[in-house]
């Protein structure tokens, strides 16, 4: 799918925001996984980070990736302390007045406005370094969302394991002030 007039959009609160897809997203999850993954945590990430690695995580600070949304190509916009409506639409790039191969978004708007769009000329390019690569591809590697495992155990047991590889009490970061 490509969105070849745009998208369109009225902001009427005085703070708004605004994520665009044009071209959609896929969603990806491990969550069929997540009793093992939390069975390999307990048994091997705190010791082995806080041990070999020497990083001194606080309880709570582990986090695993499990699942994730990506886009070829997204749009975000944020608008605060208006006071009137404001029009913003999201549209492709004119192949015609821009050096660009690929086929990117730009926001156009009146007013203040934060906007951002990618991915950008210079992403695509460098991933267009591969000889392999097809010119014409769209690449879905814009990763938009990220949904974690936290890792967090009991006060008692955190301080059990840290006694047992040497290091002193490191408190749970939600304790800390």
């Amino acid at each position: 799918m490509y969105v070849k007039r745009g998208l369109s959009f009225r902001a009427s609160a005085s703070e708004d925001a605004i994520l665009a897809m044009p071209d959609g997203n896929v969603s990806q999850d491990l969550e069929n996984l997540v009793p093992r993954f939390r069975e390999y945590v307990t048994a091997n990430v705190e010791r082995y980070i806080n041990g070999p690695r020497g990083r001194e995580a606080k309880n709570g600070d582990v986090r695993l990736v499990v699942g994730c949304d990506k886009a070829t190509s997204w749009g975000i916009a944020t608008l605060t302390g208006r006071t009137h409506h404001g029009q913003l639409n999201f549209k492709p790039l004119d192949p015609q007045s821009s050096s660009s191969q690929s086929r990117g978004y730009t926001w156009k708007y009146s007013g203040t406005a934060e906007v951002r769009a990618g991915p950008d000329q210079e992403e695509i390019d460098e991933l267009r370094e591969d000889p392999g690569a097809n010119t014409r591809d769209k690449y879905l590697n814009q990763y938009l969302f990220l949904w974690t495992l936290n890792v967090t155990l009991n006060d008692v047991d955190w301080e059990n394991l840290n006694h047992e590889i040497g290091i002193g009490y490191v408190p749970n970061s939600s304790t800390e002030q």
